[in-house]
């Protein structure tokens, strides 16, 4: 039987990060970037399960299966004793199987509010593209063409002595939101899972990664030394020293809190047209 009171309780927490989240948005532009670490751990709240995966030893289940080969192989006459046999090797290796999938300890709060039919604004730019980005007769375009700032509007400044690039996420340009309807919806994990920074040279990063990475790394909850080389390395936004044709170059801001802000934007406006259409 559902149990009604648990679920008030879920919606009530529901709408409470809702509100959190709006709030952290609202900080965040008005100028307070670092808000975005907040809102980091709202979405997590929101979007993400926790699971834990046990890694059973694959070669005992290939053992297994060799066994078995074995077994049919062998002119054994009790038939009965081999099948109870093979039967009990295999159970064992479908439990062995079992334990390499991920085990959900705790489910997100959009999982507990069953809004599994729920589409995610994919506002993800297309790859090796010059969309959304503002640059000079001083860009090297060869190399801008190996990053990927899925989310982002980049505006390049740059002149003979130095150059800076600035980050804004996309729903502040107003082409972006004049076109908006040109986006499409993903199901919700190919939403979460899909690659909005890529670096050209192996790094990478989904909207889970970034969002846990900030969550986690940011001091949202605790505090943990960074040392993933990866994310160290979108956080600072480490354009090729041949991006530009000058010698010097400075990032005004950060491309990750941008992109966190971005996500939030996509997530919000997902659930406005989800309970419009209800």
């Amino acid at each position: 039987m559902e149990n009604k009171t648990e679920n008030t309780d879920y919606n009530l927490v529901f709408q409470q990060q809702l509100r959190f989240l709006a709030k952290s948005c609202e900080e965040f532009d008005k100028g307070f970037e670092e808000e975005s670490i907040r809102i980091a751990g709202h979405l997590r709240t929101l979007l993400h399960d926790s699971d834990i995966k046990i890694n059973s030893d694959s070669n005992l289940v290939a053992t297994i299966d060799e066994i078995v080969e074995t077994v049919d192989s062998l002119k054994i006459e009790d038939k009965k004793t081999c099948e109870i046999v093979k039967s009990k090797l295999n159970r064992v290796k479908s439990e062995l199987e079992q334990l390499n999938n991920p085990q959900i300890l705790s489910k997100s709060l959009l999982r507990q509010q069953n809004f599994d039919e729920i589409m995610f604004f994919d506002s993800s730019i297309p790859r090796g593209t010059f969309a959304f980005f503002a640059i000079s007769s001083m860009t090297n375009t060869n190399e801008l063409q190996k990053m990927y700032f899925g989310l982002l509007e980049k505006k390049l400044t740059t002149n003979l002595l130095s150059s800076q690039v600035n980050y804004s996420p996309l729903f502040k340009n107003f082409s972006f939101m004049n076109n908006i309807k040109d986006f499409k919806f993903l199901i919700f994990e190919d939403w979460w899972n899909k690659v909005i920074f890529d670096d050209g040279e192996g790094t990478v990063f989904s909207r889970k990664d970034l969002i846990l990475y900030v969550a986690n790394l940011g001091g949202n909850g605790h505090y943990e030394e960074i040392t993933d080389k990866n994310y160290i390395k979108f956080k600072k936004a480490d354009i090729p020293t041949d991006f530009f044709y000058t010698k010097f170059k400075a990032v005004e801001n950060s491309p990750v809190l941008n992109s966190v802000r971005q996500i939030a934007f996509e997530f919000i406006y997902s659930i406005s047209q989800f309970f419009e259409k209800e």
